[in-house]
Parts: C-alpha cells; structure tokens; sequence
C-alpha cells in the first residue's frame, strides 16, 4: 500500500480494518465509522495523533503495539497528544503509554480518561529512564495523580518516574494482582501495599533502582488502612494476604526492613502465601524480618551484612524448598536449625562468601535429606563440609574454588542418586571421598584445578559417560 490516503473516498463505512506491514498517516481520521483495529504484526513505532479521533474504535491485539508515545509541544506526527486516549474508551488488554515526561501537568494527564477505562487489565506508564539530573521533575506527581486507572486494573508497571511519593490511588487498587517499580529513583518510601487482597505478585517490587530507598516500614505494610479493622482479640489483620512472589532489587540505600509491628489487642498475620522472596543488590541492608510461614524459594545476593539471611533463615522457618546465597561478605555460616529444620529443602547453592567458615557451625546429622542439587563455591575460609550434608537424594554435587577445603565427608555407601560431580580448583583437597566409588549412576564426572588428587577409581563408575580431568 503506497498511500492510505487513496483508499479514503471509501473508507467512510469501513469498520473492520487489518493491517500488519502498512504504514500509518494523518489521513486515519477519515475512517470515521471505525470499531475493529487490528495491528497485529503492524510495523508502526507509535500511534498517530489522528486515532483519538477515531470515536468508536475499538483496537484489538493491542498488545503487538510498542507503545502509545507522548510527543514534546510541537513535535506534531512523530508523537501524540495524551488527550488523544481520552476518546478510546473500548480500549481493551494492555495499555503502555512512554515518554510521560512530555506531559505539562496532572490536568493534561487527566484527559486521557484512563479511569474510564474498564477494560484494561494491564497498563505500563514510563518516563525515559535516561533523563539529565537538570531535568525538572516537579510535576510529575501530578501527571502520576492525574493517571488514575480503572479499578479493574491487575497489572500495573511505572518506570522512571521521577516524583517524590507515589499516588494515592496506588493504595486504593484493590483489584491489583502484579507491580513492578522501576528506576524510582526519587521516592523515598514504597507505597501501602500490605492491605491490597489480590495483590499475588510485587514481581521485581523492583524496588529497582529506587536509589533514595532507605527504610521498609509500616508504610509498606499498610497500617493506615488496617488500623482500624481489629481492635479486639477477635479479629485478626492479615497483611499481604495474597502476595507470593517479592523482589527487592538494586535499592542501594535500604537499609532497614522493619517487622511488621502488632498493635495492641491486636492479632498479625504476615505474608501467609509468600512463597518466593529475592533481595539482589541491597548492599546496605542490615536487617529484615523473619515471619516467612510459606516461604519456599529465597535468594540473597551481593548483601554486605549476614543480619538479612540470619533473620529471614530463622529457626522459625520450615518451609524451604531452594536457598541461593551469592556474595554475601559477612556471613560466616548458617545456623544450625536451618538446614535440620527444612526437610524439603532441594536445592542449596552458596556462593561467593569471602567470610564463610563452615556450613553449619557445631555440625548436622542426616539433614537435608530432600536435598537433589548442593552447589559450594567459597574461595579462603571454608575448610569442612558438615558431615550430615550427604543425603541419598542428592543427584547433583559442584564444589569449586573453595581453595582452604580439605575433605568431603566420607561417603560410606556413596550417593546412589548421583548423576553428575564436579569439583573444581580445591587447592588443599588432597583426596576423593572414599565411598565415591558407590556411586554408581555417576554420568558426568569434572576432576579440575585440584593439583593434589592423584587418582580417581573411574573403573567402579559403570555409568559414566563423561569425564574431565585437568
């Protein structure tokens, strides 16, 4: 199609349209009856300011659009007005609207009518994330304030905006299932989530580079909203009712993650269905809480202190499934009851801890005992592996550059499950354990960088189908 233009003089009854290579122009507006806009696999960067025009329309396969992008005064064509949205009101799925920074204030952000929108379930609002620290960013609470969804709204992701605090319709969002913060960098408190019902997912809460970041405290778990709900014993607020995954990610100046606090006559359900938990590159975090009743996956990763794992691994905790530790400079080892506690743990991996001596401090004994895949790489200070860390279930075991260890527990009557081994520049081991040559489903074996072993009995490994060893 050379020209949209030339199809106008019948394009006046037209209310079915489906392009997937065309390229749009000014002259859309003429299709005046238009209901159904397909744009799946349309080669389009962002739509024209002409579609607002478009009063009955309804688009369809919305999410193979990239964005609705906002135009700076002036840009004309190459981007729209936001009252432009304001007439679409079928707009259906996903909604993603970019370049917010061009809107003036929040009067013009409330014509795009986003609150009548029912039928959008996810929406994206974005501010370029590369803006000059010279930029101006005083009105962009209000463009956020004046962007208020629909209550149907499920799925909301706000990315570089760049206001002090959150909107008050973000607390009110009761039908909201998933919530993605990102590149935030100028709020200083998340906003209240902790009594939201469906709220399933804070996926990548990415509290993600939300640099000013520096306590999560009640705000987050919602008090001004629940406070008043139980004032008697016979009442119990539960926060969080409904959450299952939490990611805290890059927020650099965290330090602090407060217990959620019990008020007087008052009984406190916390996070009862979270099930999956990562803080990756908090550095400065010294503490958090350690009421995870259904926690099942946890992984903390590049944390200065110990205090987070040694509180949220509390002897409290039975429910682990899968623990990654990766970077963590001053844990030393994990507690005890940790690993006799979990029953159903399956997949422990610890990396990276300069400081770590041992893995459990006065040692466990037939802990673990779910356990398919340990993975162990500690560099100095680790020396031992605890002698009640060989459960019969375990299928997959990797040590490498823990260059203090100087032995793995005997395995008596190896490890019948075993399918893979690695060990890997272990300086000071000097010796395979003696029952390895019980592992008969052993079928990838990888000797490397440990200069010390002279031997290994690959006659007793009648499985092994490969062998490295340098």
């Amino acid at each position: 199609m050379h020209d949209l233009a030339e199809r106008v003089s019948n394009a006046i009854n037209t209310r079915s349209l489906f392009l997937k290579e065309q390229v749009f122009d000014s002259s859309l507006h003429s299709y005046r009856s238009l209901r159904v806009l397909n744009l799946y696999k349309a080669d389009i960067g962002n739509l024209p300011v002409s579609i607002g025009k478009l009063r009955h329309l309804r688009l369809t396969n919305l999410r193979s659009v990239p964005f609705v992008r906002v135009g700076e005064p002036g840009e004309g064509e190459t981007g729209s007005e936001i009252k432009e949205l304001g007439g679409l009101k079928q707009l259906r799925g996903t909604l993603t609207i970019r370049s917010l920074e061009h809107v003036r204030d929040g009067e013009e952000a409330k014509t795009a009518n986003l609150a009548e929108k029912n039928n959008i379930l996810k929406s994206t609002l974005e501010w370029k994330l590369s803006r000059r620290s010279s930029d101006s960013f005083e009105n962009e609470e209000g463009v956020l304030e004046g962007l208020r969804p629909h209550s149907n709204l499920e799925v909301l992701e706000i990315k570089g905006f760049m206001g002090a605090k959150f909107p008050s319709w973000l607390s009110l969002s009761d039908n909201l299932k998933e919530i993605e913060l990102l590149g935030c960098n100028k709020c200083e408190r998340v906003p209240a989530l902790g009594h939201l019902p469906n709220l399933k997912h804070v996926k990548n809460l990415k509290i993600k580079t939300m640099q000013n970041l520096r306590c999560l405290g009640s705000e987050f778990y919602g008090y001004d909203y629940v406070s008043n709900v139980a004032t008697t014993s016979e009442k119990t607020v539960v926060l969080f009712p409904a959450l299952k995954t939490l990611h805290i990610e890059e927020a650099e100046s965290l330090v602090e993650w407060v217990e959620a606090e019990v008020l007087p006559g008052q009984k406190l359900r916390v996070f009862p269905c979270l099930e999956e938990l990562t803080l990756e590159e908090c550095k400065q975090l010294r503490s958090a809480p350690s009421h995870f009743p259904s926690l099942k996956k946890l992984a903390i990763r590049f944390m200065e202190s110990g205090m987070p794992v040694a509180s949220i691994v509390s002897d409290e905790l039975t429910t682990l499934t899968h623990l990654d530790i990766w970077s963590v400079e001053r844990l030393a080892c994990l507690q005890d009851d940790m690993l006799e506690n979990n029953k159903n743990l399956d997949n422990l991996k610890i990396s990276w801890c300069p400081e770590l001596t041992c893995i459990a401090l006065h040692g466990v004994q037939y802990c673990c005992e779910s356990l398919r895949s340990l993975n162990i790489r500690c560099r100095f200070n680790l020396r031992h592996l605890p002698d009640g860390l060989r459960p019969l279930s375990l299928e997959d075991l990797n040590i490498s550059f823990c260059f203090s260890l100087e032995s793995i527990p005997v395995l008596h009557s190896g490890l019948p499950c075993l399918g893979e081994l690695r060990i890997q520049n272990c300086d000071r081991l000097s010796i395979l354990p003696m029952g390895i040559k019980f592992c008969t489903r052993l079928e990838n074996l990888t000797i490397a960088g440990c200069h010390k072993i002279t031997s290994i009995p690959v006659d007793s490994f009648t499985s092994l189908r490969s062998l490295w060893a340098y």
